[in-house]
């Protein structure tokens, strides 16, 4: 195979041998390849053990590129989650009443798992069961999820 490659580097009969200096010991070799840059498998490992590589490759950002889109992509679609503010004595106005507010907390689909896998009877998962079905934050994926357990 290297006389392959000594005969195809003759220049008016004249055989041209290219050396390389090797990145890792810095000897000098005989290159198999014009891409050669160690002169052995040995000093390419030990080259690449010291100086691991810090970049990015072009499918690894892709790979990101793809993850990103897909999660722009889920909260867009996803309904809007309820937030939670607080409120100033300076905002109350004393004395006056109005009707009464009933305030539903929306529980995270995680935070319902984790209730509904915590339950040890049938009574303690039936308000459970009643707030799954009701809850309409909650996708039917994650309704039939959560409603499985039981």
């Amino acid at each position: 195979m290297l006389e392959n490659r000594i005969a195809y580097r003759t220049l008016a009969n004249e055989t041209v041998i290219a050396m390389k200096e090797c990145l890792n010991c810095t000897a000098k070799f005989q290159e198999r390849r014009s891409t050669a840059k160690f002169c052995s498998n040995k000093c390419r490992a030990a080259y690449n053990r010291g100086n691991p590589t810090q970049t990015v490759s072009k499918v690894q950002l892709q790979v990101l590129y793809n993850e990103m889109l897909e999660l722009i992509k889920r909260v867009k679609s996803e309904p809007q989650r309820p937030f939670y503010s607080t409120v100033t004595k300076e905002d109350v106005e004393w004395g006056q009443v109005s009707d009464p507010v009933t305030i539903r907390l929306k529980r995270p689909f995680l935070t319902l798992q984790t209730l509904v896998n915590e339950c040890e009877s049938q009574e303690q998962y039936e308000p459970l069961r009643k707030e799954i079905e009701e809850a309409d934050h909650l996708s039917d994926k994650e309704k039939v999820i959560l409603l499985r357990k039981r």
